[in-house]
């Protein structure tokens, strides 16, 4: 990123074609896959944004390597399905695979993000199966909550 004079965390988004990345926009912030970085490899992003900008210091994990149970992590925003006023949120502040907690007596329109939900697994599909199973717990709940006179 030297010839645009970046430092720190940045990110390139791109197009996949053919095994090629067609990059179409470089930003200069925090992209959404730092989470999956950071769960995934145990480093702190922010710590090694600050290292790059305060004293020009790269990392030094591999990102190859990673824990070997869980080779793919996900993430994915839980969206309302219809509008809804939140009930006690509390447990989920506790969930590590829950976050972007919404505050109880919150209300959230219909279409508007609820959460944030993550998994890891051994494969992409178990992985993506694990996402929809913790976001269908969360609207369990959820609907509990639509059920019950505001």
């Amino acid at each position: 990123m030297t010839e645009f004079d970046l430092v720190g965390v940045n990110c390139i988004d791109f197009i996949a074609r053919d095994g090629i990345a067609m990059p179409i926009e470089i930003n200069p912030r925090w992209s959404a896959s730092m989470e999956l970085v950071e769960r995934a490899h145990g480093v702190s992003v922010f710590g090694v944004h600050a290292a790059a900008c305060a004293a020009s210091k790269l990392p030094t994990f591999d990102l190859t390597r990673g824990d070997t149970d869980t080779a793919v992590t996900g993430k994915a925003i839980v969206f309302a399905r219809h509008d809804v006023i939140c009930g006690d949120t509390a447990a989920w502040l506790g969930d590590t695979t829950v976050r972007d907690v919404p505050h109880p007596g919150e209300h959230i329109p219909a279409g508007r993000p609820v959460c944030t939900v993550f998994a890891s697994s051994r494969d992409a599909d178990s992985c993506h199966a694990a996402l929809i199973a913790r976001a269908n717990r969360l609207y369990e709940t959820l609907e509990s909550w639509a059920s019950v006179p505001a």
